[in-house]
């Protein structure tokens, strides 16, 4: 995620004296402690920002405190404001936000990133190992194939994705308090964008060129099941049949057998994603088994 990318082409961003991407960069991402860390400019994490508890505490009811000076001030937004009120994402109620409500999403880091588009190098293919050599065979190997790899670039462009919340009078009397931004509308709506973005990572298809703002406009993302499929790299599980015994969860279990066999890959780094009707029918397939242990209470 780049938050700021793009911001500064807006009018909006253009009255808040934002007139290029390294200055939003700066506003948005360096002066609030994100630290560069990639060979490009990319910052740390969120995730990882956040993971620490003195950053944490740092950032900690960013939003409560904003919404209530905002009523008590009610100061005009101007370039030396707008610092204080638009990065929500850097409230940790944003993270659990993010990781209750979209859990897919969750597992992506979200950077600051200097510039409007993304270029960046990955492994397309890659050798195989010599194998197992005689002494002899051993003693010059330079005739033979090196293991090797193969680089692809990578180039997106940057999306924007917008929300607008309007604060009722309400909104004043509770930001007197402490409250849950889960229970508040401003909390359903930043969580109704986290969901629509979490969509459009998995499923979003420009190529449809809707004009309703969706996951199917023109100006949406493509997603990965969009980037599989043109790959021919996707797989097609509408025809799995249910008939037999446990037979989906048999069928992700065989696909994760595989990734683990074939690839360098631990169970561990392997994460799950499923919609809420493959969810129920999982969990209908699953035997719960239950078990005393010596010396408790019967």
């Amino acid at each position: 995620m780049t938050a700021a990318a793009g911001f500064y082409g807006s009018s909006i961003g253009k009255q808040l004296g934002l007139t290029d991407h390294a200055s939003a960069y700066d506003h948005f991402w360096k002066s609030r402690g994100f630290i560069p860390v990639g060979p490009n400019g990319e910052t740390q994490s969120i995730q990882s920002m956040l993971s620490q508890k003195a950053n944490r505490e740092a950032h900690k009811g960013f939003i409560v405190e904003k919404v209530h000076e905002h009523f008590i001030g009610k100061d005009a937004v101007t370039a030396a404001t707008v610092s204080a009120g638009i990065p929500l994402m850097y409230d940790p109620e944003i993270l659990d936000l993010l990781n209750a409500s979209t859990p897919a999403l969750a597992q992506f880091p979200q950077v600051g990133w200097n510039g409007t588009g993304y270029r960046g190098m990955n492994i397309a293919a890659r050798g195989a190992a010599l194998g197992f050599l005689t002494e002899a065979e051993s003693m010059n190997i330079s005739t033979r194939t090196p293991q090797g790899f193969t680089p692809g670039t990578i180039s997106e462009d940057m999306v924007i994705q917008v929300g607008m919340v309007s604060v009722s009078d309400y909104g004043e009397r509770a930001a007197a308090h402490q409250f849950s931004l889960a229970d508040t509308a401003l909390g359903i709506a930043i969580t109704e964008n986290l969901q629509l973005q979490e969509q459009a990572v998995l499923y979003g298809d420009p190529a449809q060129d809707e004009d309703d703002y969706g996951i199917g406009d023109a100006q949406a993302p493509e997603g990965f099941a969009k980037k599989f499929s043109d790959a021919s790299a996707a797989t097609d599980k509408s025809t799995t049949s249910l008939s037999a015994s446990d037979a989906l969860l048999k069928d992700i279990k065989a696909e994760l057998k595989g990734l683990c066999s074939t690839y360098n890959v631990s169970p561990t780094e392997l994460y799950i994603v499923t919609s809420y009707d493959v969810h129920d029918e999982l969990d209908n397939e699953l035997n719960v088994h239950g078990r005393t242990e010596v010396g408790q209470g019967r």
